[in-house]
């Protein structure tokens, strides 16, 4: 997943491997580690030549991924991931020089970075004129939803305090895998919160820093059912990879448990479905609930008052309206084509789960 062609034909990716093989199928789930890899993609697109970036990159049982590189691929900042105790991922950021010698130690980035207690990982460098700009994924607090857009100016090798992408890119759930594209000035992320097709889906917005404009979903084929992510754009600005675990070929729906990469190439707008039916607006959900019954207390509390105000108090309220939900329970249903048990039980649940829990 997460591939990268560079200006010379050099394909960079990174790949889940087990680090000890057995003589059956099955391998411990403690032997498997991310590890970043380079392939030479040839005129006849085909790629030849793969090996696995050098140890001092690679560390040995350790999560090495997602990369991005500087405008000159002469400076490389990728995630560096161990299991924690409950089993989750603890990422870092981390940067490497490229020498003479090959790929020089790597350093971690600070600690305004790596926020202690954060996991900091998928990092974008874009190069600017007189800076650069990291964008990258955090959970850190005060962000708005579980992992967060984050970005930080970087100016003569300094990183600043980094700043939310602000809540047209941030929701309350999760957004990951920045990609910006200069020439357009686009961004695109992936995420699972934003109206999508998906679980995790392809997104863009034009703008930079924290301002953004509107985000649309990439539609289909970029989207699928599945998860679909780690955009990325060649220099010809039409052909590009993401990563899926969506079946292909004579894949079956029990093999999606991994991301395969795949390459695309510019499709016209016109041949690109973006109406996202899975998950439909509130108001196609309200229409597809009409016509309904309301039902309420009429003229309650403090009947034939036209004032704003109530001295009542909410909980004599509430016990007042839950000594008739039996009634409620009953007369729900009445007015739509069938369903009238199920109805009712999802009135009983209500009552009983919201409303009576206040």
């Amino acid at each position: 997943y997460a591939g990268f062609l560079s200006n010379d034909s050099t394909f960079y990716f990174t790949s889940m491997r087990a680090d000890v093989e057995e003589d059956n199928d099955h391998f411990f789930e403690t032997s498997w580690y991310c590890y970043l890899y380079k392939s030479n993609y040839s005129s006849d697109n085909h790629y030849i030549n793969t090996e696995a970036l050098p140890n001092t990159i690679n560390t040995p049982n350790t999560f090495n991924t997602n990369f991005c590189f500087n405008k000159k691929q002469d400076m490389l900042i990728y995630s560096r991931c161990k299991r924690g105790d409950e089993g989750d991922l603890q990422c870092s950021l981390w940067q490497a020089t490229l020498g003479k010698q090959g790929w020089e130690k790597p350093k971690k980035l600070p600690s305004n970075i790596n926020e202690v207690g954060s996991s900091n990982m998928q990092p974008f460098l874009l190069d600017c004129d007189q800076h650069q700009v990291l964008y990258f994924v955090s959970n850190r607090k005060k962000g708005v939803g579980g992992y967060d857009l984050w970005y930080s100016i970087v100016k003569d090798g300094k990183y600043e305090s980094p700043i939310n992408l602000g809540t047209t890119i941030n929701t309350e759930g999760n957004e990951v895998t920045p990609f910006y594209d200069t020439v357009s000035q686009t961004l695109y992320f992936s995420s699972d919160e934003h109206l999508g097709i998906g679980d995790y889906d392809i997104f863009y917005s034009q703008g930079a820093l924290s301002q953004w404009g509107e985000v649309c979903n990439m539609g289909v084929p970029y989207n699928s059912e599945y998860n679909d992510y780690y955009f990325t754009l060649n220099q010809d600005g039409v052909s590009g990879y993401l990563s899926s675990n969506r079946p292909h070929d004579d894949m079956s729906e029990s093999d999606t448990c991994c991301n395969d990469l795949f390459h695309f190439q510019s499709i016209p707008k016109k041949q690109i479905d973006t109406v996202v039916t899975e998950k439909p607006s509130v108001a196609e959900k309200i229409q597809a609930l009409l016509p309904i019954t309301l039902y309420f207390e009429n003229d309650q509390p403090d009947a034939r008052s036209t004032s704003d105000t109530t001295c009542a108090n909410y909980h004599t309220l509430c016990e007042q309206y839950l000594r008739v939900h039996n009634l409620y329970i009953q007369e729900s249903g009445i007015g739509q084509t069938g369903h009238f048990q199920a109805t009712q039980d999802e009135m009983a649940q209500f009552m009983r789960d919201s409303v009576a829990t206040g």
